[in-house]
């Protein structure tokens, strides 16, 4: 199951970029810790649904969202960064890859 997280990862450095846009736009209300989880479950239940239905994507689903590592990525690039607009545009996206395009919002 390396693509479900190679891409889950990518998603998770997707913060990066979209809290670097996000800090620049000063209108916008900054996200909090659950907001940003939100974010983390979003990013991974997309990554997962381009792999087969399997036990096993389920079990490495749990594992990135709780995964330390992440979660500390995310409080460092995404609470107080990222803004609500981006938060709605990952909550709306249908694919990861439409996911990935909310650093332009």
């Amino acid at each position: 199951m390396r693509p479900v997280l190679r891409s889950a990862f990518v998603g998770v450095v997707l913060f990066g970029a979209l809290a670097s846009i996000g800090s620049l736009a000063g209108c916008n209300k900054p996200l909090d810790d659950d907001q940003c989880q939100k974010i983390v479950d979003k990013m991974v239940d997309l990554a997962a649904l381009e792999e087969p239905p399997s036990d096993h994507v389920e079990k490495v689903k749990a594992e990135v969202k709780t995964d330390k590592r992440t979660l500390q990525n995310v409080k460092d690039t995404c609470v107080g960064k990222m803004t609500k607009s981006q938060y709605d545009c990952v909550m709306g996206a249908k694919t990861f890859q439409d996911a990935t395009q909310c650093d332009q919002k």
